[in-house]
């Protein structure tokens, strides 16, 4: 028993279907997860090490839990001239509060036509979903999808309360807020040559990117 590890994204256990969407479980060499559809989640910690003693029914029951909780949306197919007006146009008549959109951008800093919206009520996000899901924006020949994005995308909740944004800026944008958020303060050397290396990827990120640095993370 036990779930493999490696590099690859192992099948531990099929689990049949969940409102005719496969569910599994999977795991990517850092850790089991639930897999049904677009939604992925991890599995509880205290939960069974072993994927034969999970039960269909208890990964039923921790989505429909995490589901109903979550009030972060993923939307994808939205037109690549997208910006974040269009978005709280399209769905408003629903309570998005500032801060709440975050549009995804490529390497590149293109906007690759999905967006993470926040509600401050899990409620709200599922009417959103329930009511604009396959949505034909104009002149669109495809219909926009919606999703529950568990993991919250790039919003993260801030200990203290409330919310944050992990990232809602091209890249060259992140870096250099990076390099001016700690430009008053105390630096010994090796902070500087990684000020210094991060200054220079946010003046010309592409140049970067061809000698295969790639992105950093959120």
């Amino acid at each position: 028993g036990g779930f493999r590890r490696n590099a690859d994204i192992v099948e531990v256990k099929d689990l049949g279907f969940c409102n005719g969407t496969s569910l599994q479980l999977l795991d990517s060499g850092s850790g089991p997860y639930v897999s049904w559809g677009y939604v992925n989640t991890p599995l509880p910690p205290e939960w069974p090490k072993d994927p034969e003693a999970i039960t269909p029914e208890q990964v039923r029951e921790l989505l429909a839990h995490r589901m109903g909780a979550c009030a972060v949306l993923r939307v994808v197919g939205l037109p690549f001239d997208t910006q974040e007006a269009d978005v709280r146009g399209l769905f408003g008549e629903f309570a998005i509060p500032e801060g709440g959109v975050a549009l995804h951008y490529n390497r590149q800093g293109q906007f690759v036509g999905q967006v993470f919206v926040r509600f401050d009520e899990a409620g709200e996000a599922t009417r959103c979903l329930e009511d604009m899901d396959r949505c034909v924006i104009d002149n669109s020949d495809r219909p926009v999808r919606i999703f529950k994005q568990l993991s919250g995308g790039p919003f993260r909740r801030d200990p203290k309360g409330g919310w944050g944004i992990l990232s809602n800026e091209t890249l060259q944008q992140r870096l250099q807020r990076v390099v001016n958020e700690v430009a008053e303060q105390p630096k010994d050397d090796l902070m500087m040559d990684a000020l210094n290396a991060l200054d220079v990827l946010s003046s010309d990120p592409t140049e970067c990117f061809n000698m295969g640095l790639g992105e950093l993370p959120a």
